[in-house]
């Protein structure tokens, strides 16, 4: 009985450890490949079919005719290798022959490894390339350059597109060493034209030189930018030439979490230049209020903005004071600021002193004199105080021509300490 059950326990032996060294062919045939399936389609959150698979004991593990399916794309590779062990799967991977296609647009000839620290990644765009190459060990140490040229923007979001252009330039590097680093990338679009020289930490990104934005102002950037930002109280914009925005190093920071509450901007400059923009209801608010009838009914107009400067400290957006040219003709200026997580509007609208003669016919006004009206509300529905306006339009409008030493000098006096100085000349002043 004993020589009977040793001969059985010999036997199951000798089966098993056929098994085991006949693991990987298995693996290899239509029984394992669902088990590799499934776990691409775990990792990659995508439909994943597997043409023919190749394993071994201590490697390569291959995969041959893999096709893959997400969202709005669709993919495949020609071969995966992974040069490990079959009890680890963890070693060095290099991947041939790859297309990806979208809507709009395909990526070719994608072509990848990845062995110890060290990476490569290219493929060929339509019109351009891609390669990218470097080193990463860890999310605190690494260097990759990047060299990509005309990207289709749409295979990263169907919105992008839109607010850029088609597709993007982006050239530079990017280094961090136990958790600093720094940052060197430019990029170009059809709407955008950036420099960034920044440092690099776990948190985010500082700058190091001053931060220069060149934007040509499309409806859809304008709809992105008013949305938080609109010293003006427009609802569309279009540029004649590209807006600036300069921003500089000291005191900025964005956070990798994207938190208006940690992000900060020390000081930026937004030079928008000559604009065509729509009349939405505050813009009519104004006009109504100034007795410009001749604009009331405008769907249009033309804005001429002098530059202005604004901070961000714990989501509040802080505009210096704003000038403006409306119809070429009506001067007007807004400051103060804007709470971006609570979007809510703590701001004023001024009138200078050449508008108060030109609208309401009050005489000897300082020059730098300016009729300050509180605008309440949220950034897209700003509330006028008209009745303080009103009043204070009234006031100047009964007082008429005084001596100096009458009401509007004491109102000019009282107004030098709560509304910014004016950064003349404004652009519509200078000759052209």
């Amino acid at each position: 009985m004993k020589s009977k059950l040793l001969k059985i326990g010999i036997a199951l032996a000798v089966i098993l450890i056929i098994l085991l060294g006949f693991l990987p062919q298995i693996a290899s045939t239509r029984l394992g490949k669902p088990l590799f399936v499934r776990a691409f389609e775990k990792k990659t959150h995508a439909h994943v079919t597997i043409g023919s698979l190749k394993c071994s004991w201590f490697g390569p593990q291959v995969f041959r005719n893999v096709t893959f399916e997400r969202d709005s794309a669709t993919g495949s590779f020609e071969e995966l290798s992974i040069r490990a062990p079959f009890w680890n799967f963890t070693g060095a991977f290099q991947l041939k022959g790859g297309h990806i296609a979208y809507r709009g647009g395909h990526v070719e000839q994608i072509e990848g490894r990845i062995e110890g620290h060290d990476f490569t990644l290219t493929g060929v765009t339509l019109q351009g390339h891609i390669s990218l190459k470097g080193q990463i060990v860890s999310k605190l140490q690494f260097h990759v350059q990047i060299d990509v040229t005309q990207f289709p923007l749409v295979a990263i979001d169907p919105r992008l597109p839109l607010l850029l252009g088609p597709t993007l330039d982006l050239v530079g590097t990017a280094t961090m060493k136990e958790g600093t680093g720094t940052l060197d990338l430019h990029a170009a679009s059809a709407n955008l034209q950036t420099q960034l020289k920044g440092t690099l930490t776990e948190e985010g990104i500082g700058l190091s030189e001053q931060l220069v934005v060149s934007l040509r102002l499309t409806p859809e950037i304008s709809a992105l930018l008013l949305k938080e930002t609109n010293p003006l109280f427009v609802t569309g914009l279009s540029a004649q030439n590209p807006v600036i925005l300069r921003v500089e190093p000291e005191g900025f920071f964005f956070p990798f979490s994207c938190s208006l509450e940690k992000l900060k901007v020390g000081l930026a400059t937004l030079d928008l230049g000559k604009m065509r923009c729509q009349m939405g209801e505050t813009l009519k608010s104004v006009i109504a209020l100034l007795n410009a009838n001749r604009l009331l009914n405008a769907s249009e107009m033309n804005i001429w903005a002098a530059p202005f400067s604004m901070h961000i400290e714990q989501g509040v957006l802080t505009a210096g004071r704003f000038d403006a040219l409306l119809d070429d003709s009506i001067h007007i200026c807004t400051w103060g600021s804007i709470d971006l997580i609570r979007d809510r509007l703590d701001m004023f609208l001024g009138l200078p002193a050449s508008t108060l003669q030109n609208s309401f016919g009050v005489q000897d006004m300082p020059r730098n004199y300016v009729l300050k009206i509180p605008i309440r509300g949220t950034p897209s529905h700003p509330e006028i105080d008209k009745k303080t306006a009103l009043a204070k339009i009234g006031l100047l409008m009964a007082s008429g021509p005084l001596p100096k030493a009458g009401i509007l000098e004491v109102l000019a006096q009282k107004q030098q300490n709560d509304v910014p100085a004016p950064q003349r000349p404004f652009p519509w002043e200078q000759s052209p």
